[in-house]
């Protein structure tokens, strides 16, 4: 999340009504804020704490960018909930699993590194044309994370095998 904090703050000088909404809370909530003041951007971060599925929403609903600047992730579930809200995502390719929940440079931006995934958000922010067009593709992308989607792909599966296809 320090990454994050630190995109805000050099993007800051360039787009002086950026916000960055921080949700959830843990043990790394009251550093967090210590750096935010530090950055000088306490007054462009806000904490949430906890919030609802609905309040999840909203922010997603309401966001131009998500950040996952996670750097281990087991596996994307906020970019897919983001992109359930036509929200493209900034990540790092080599966090985990979030390259299986996103389309790199359709549905979001995997970078390699800080310089990178500030650079991605300035040009994302900045290009609502590309912006929006990943937002379509996010949220078309997120359609294939149901229940009912994923469902069907399995018992593909377990046809497939049952036929004596995948791997034999």
């Amino acid at each position: 999340m320090e990454i994050a904090l630190r995109t805000v703050a050099e993007l800051l000088g360039e787009l002086p009504d950026l916000e960055l909404v921080v949700a959830g809370q843990g043990w790394w909530e009251q550093p967090l804020r210590q750096l935010s003041v530090e950055l000088g951007i306490s007054d462009h971060v806000r904490f949430t704490g906890f919030i609802s599925e609905e309040e999840k929403h909203a922010v997603f609903s309401s966001a131009w960018v998500a950040l996952t600047p996670s750097l281990k992730e087991g596996w994307g579930l906020t970019i897919v909930e983001a992109a359930a809200r036509s929200t493209p995502t900034v990540a790092f390719r080599y966090a985990g699993g979030v390259a299986e929940a996103m389309v790199d440079t359709e549905t979001g931006l995997l970078v390699d590194d800080e310089r990178e995934f500030t650079d991605q958000v300035r040009e994302l922010l900045a290009d609502d044309v590309r912006r929006k067009a990943m937002g379509e593709a996010a949220l078309a992308h997120a359609s294939r994370f149901t229940w009912t989607a994923t469902g069907a792909r399995f018992a593909q599966l377990v046809a497939q095998i049952a036929r004596g296809g995948a791997g034999r």
